[in-house]
């Protein structure tokens, strides 16, 4: 983990470069060389001078907490006053004050806690996002689940009505999947759930969404449609492209079917459950046609 150290006294940079060897700092001695450095790399900790000509260590500090806010801040200081040390406090939210002339034991040890509380931060922070991320995704494909999905229908939905576009939701069912798991085991069911994933994923613009609600279950949200038929086409053709064979990693060789609701919403009025039960609906009335492909729309 990386210490950046900026003071403009190049004789304590000196001290430093010999004393903290078994440290990975970078020293500065000029405060803009040292935001160019910040700008360009990660830095656990960063520890300034207070006084400097040209930017105050407040400043600089200041600076560190915009662009790395995980970033360590410590300030070094000859001299405080209760303004200098309330603005570091206010501005930086600067974690530790070192006065001059510093003693270069003490100062290790207060670099070597900043180190391991950047470790900590950054551990938490990545057990944070590890648990959002799960909570937010299917485990087995890695698509957005029913939480995201109806997030994203509510944002969209907002946008419908300020921008007075139209979207459609897209419910997928796989036909003939259940007598893959049966026949083949749970393994193969689960690389066919991931192909499936992957076909329909490469069907959609960037700005569209395909998640998987359940079993073999996908909805599809679709933004800005330009007509409403473009839905029904999309649907058909994502329908041929999932009926191609999908060959599984034992080379076993399976196919399967869909049955397709289509519906469209244009405005924040009705829940985005309410939208999903709809096009779940639909889907069903497909179903009714005795396993084959089908696409139902209520255009």
């Amino acid at each position: 983990m990386k210490i950046l150290i900026l003071d403009d006294d190049v004789n304590i940079l000196a001290s430093m470069k010999r004393n903290l060897r078994r440290f990975d700092i970078s020293l500065f001695s000029n405060p803009h060389e040292a935001i160019a450095a910040l700008d360009s790399g990660t830095f656990a900790v960063a520890l300034s001078d207070m006084q400097m000509p040209g930017l105050n260590g407040v400043d600089f500090l200041e600076h560190v907490k915009t662009v790395s806010p995980q970033t360590i801040r410590i300030m070094l200081t000859g001299y405080a006053n209760l303004n200098n040390t309330m603005d570091a406090i206010n501005k930086a939210s600067v974690h530790r004050f070192l006065t001059k002339p510093f003693d270069i034991n003490n100062l290790a040890c207060v670099l070597e806690d900043a180190l391991e509380l950047y470790r900590q931060t950054s551990e938490q922070q990545t057990r944070t996002q590890e648990y959002l991320h799960q909570s937010m995704h299917d485990a087995l494909t890695g698509l957005p689940n029913r939480t995201m999905l109806a997030d994203r229908i509510e944002v969209a939905m907002h946008r419908c009505t300020r921008e007075l576009t139209i979207c459609a939701l897209l419910f997928i069912d796989l036909n003939k999947f259940k007598p893959i798991n049966d026949t083949f085991g749970h393994k193969v069911g689960d690389e066919v759930l991931c192909e499936v994933a992957h076909r329909l994923k490469n069907g959609l613009r960037s700005a569209d969404t395909v998640a998987r609600i359940g079993g073999d279950e996908f909805v599809i949200l679709l933004q800005d449609i330009k007509e409403p038929q473009d839905a029904a086409a999309l649907a058909e053709k994502l329908l041929r492209n999932m009926e191609k064979p999908i060959i599984s990693s034992t080379g076993i060789e399976c196919s399967v079917g869909a049955s397709i609701g289509v519906t469209l919403f244009s405005n924040a009025d009705v829940p985005a459950e309410a939208v999903i039960e709809r096009a779940d609906r639909l889907m069903y009335e497909a179903k009714k046609d005795g396993g084959k492909s089908r696409v139902i729309t209520d255009l």
